[in-house]
């Protein structure tokens, strides 16, 4: 009942109060802002390129192995083509692995600089409160979209994120 009461009082003050409080709410789009800026742009030309690369050097690996395994003469060279298929399958899982962790430092980094200039775009338009538009189920005409702000700025001061793939442990 007292929260009840407390909460009321609190409504009530915010409504009649002289001085007008705005709270102004605004969206940005960080699918666009990946797709669309100069370092998520990069980012992911730098993947394909990773991609590419660690593709042939595994196809290379496989043809091999195929090649191997035609001229097999008895069960010692069939122990080795499996073995070999052993690596090649772990290999693979390895450079999937390097891969991801590589993309998901260069994504912090990116993400990191993001929060940097909304906060900074926030503070400059006295907006209260700043969502990412994929989870907002309904948007007024009132909320601002602040997106391209933010993508002029990023694109400005950040132009790319290095990819490193990071050699292996084993």
């Amino acid at each position: 009942m007292l929260k009840y009461l407390l909460l009321s009082l609190f409504v009530f003050e915010y409504a009649f109060s002289e001085v007008s409080y705005q709270f102004i709410v605004a969206t940005v789009s960080m699918e666009k802002l990946l797709n669309n800026s100069l370092a998520g742009k990069s980012i992911r030309e730098q993947l394909e390129d990773i991609n590419n690369k660690e593709k042939t050097d595994l196809i290379d690996l496989e043809s091999k192995i195929k090649e191997m395994d035609s001229k097999k003469n008895d069960d010692e060279d069939i122990r080795k083509i499996e073995n070999l298929q052993v690596i090649l399958y772990d290999m693979t899982r390895k450079k999937r692995y390097q891969i991801q962790e590589a993309y998901q430092i260069a994504l912090k980094k990116f993400e990191q600089k993001v929060q940097e200039i909304i906060k900074e775009i926030a503070v400059e338009k006295n907006i209260f409160i700043v969502l990412p538009d994929d989870i907002a189920i309904y948007r007024s005409d009132n909320c601002k979209d602040i997106t391209n702000d933010v993508l002029l700025r990023l694109d400005s001061s950040m132009q790319e994120v290095k990819v490193v793939l990071e050699k292996s442990k084993e």
